[in-house]
């Protein structure tokens, strides 16, 4: 009996059922920080400032009343668009496994500095003679940006315990996994967390300074704080690979 031919491997049925490897976007970690930017995205075409004047009553959104709501859209994007690389979750190179953490903690200042601009315009419509409050826009902003910067963190710490466990070729890898993310990296995130948060204030305050009062031009001041939160965190990761030992 001839015997069935073998098919070329393009040709064989099972080789299109086979299963995808699943979105890295499913780990629990990255899941937080994507409802996190989804509720960015809410916060940001919700009220955040409501005025009035007789009978006219109007709002102004993240979209409207100034340009927070777009850096706010475009950090959360930013975050998600790296969680969702399969390249950045199995990146050895450590600062694209701080990406995330950084990234989380940008939203954070953000969302500072929107709750700064929308007092601002508060305090303008209200030197016209306006009644003016501020809306739930804001906190569904600051809830948002917690669980990024939550999820970001988080990530961050997934990828690094995950490629080091990688490198590890001892019987007692997988214990060491779930032991916890190594103190090096911990301290390592905590120092640059502090370096970009001080970088940022640097960067807010530059800002300031150039624009001197112009309230046209205070989208500057996020650009600046953004740039100060990237800049503190390469700084911390260049200085920290040159002279913290490493084990």
């Amino acid at each position: 009996m001839a015997e069935k031919p073998v098919l070329p491997s393009f040709g064989r049925s099972e080789d299109w059922n086979l299963p995808g490897e699943p979105s890295p976007l499913r780990h629990p970690a990255r899941l937080l920080a994507v409802a996190g930017a989804a509720i960015v995205v809410v916060a940001v075409l919700m009220p955040w400032v409501d005025y009035s004047v007789g009978t006219v009553h109007a709002s102004a959104n993240g979209l409207t009343g100034d340009t927070w709501g777009v850096f706010s859209l475009a950090i959360a994007g930013g975050l998600v668009a790296v969680l969702a690389s399969r390249t950045a979750a199995s990146s050895q190179e450590r600062l694209i496994q701080l990406l995330p953490a950084i990234l989380g903690l940008a939203g954070l200042v953000i969302d500072y500095d929107a709750r700064l601009g929308a007092e601002q315009l508060a305090d303008s419509y209200r030197a016209t003679g306006y009644s003016v409050s501020l809306s739930a826009g804001l906190e569904v902003l600051l809830l948002g940006s917690i669980l990024c910067a939550l999820g970001g963190l988080a990530s961050s710490l997934v990828v690094w315990r995950g490629t080091a466990a990688a490198r590890r070729s001892s019987p007692d890898a997988a214990a060491d996994q779930m032991a916890g993310p190594g103190a090096d990296f911990v301290a390592e995130l905590a120092v640059g967390a502090l370096a970009s948060l001080g970088c940022a204030i640097a960067g807010g305050v530059l800002a300031l300074d150039l624009i001197r009062g112009n309230g046209e031009a205070s989208g500057l001041v996020a650009i600046f704080s953004v740039l100060g939160v990237f800049i503190g965190a390469v700084i911390t990761h260049a200085l920290w690979s040159r002279f913290a030992p490493h084990r």
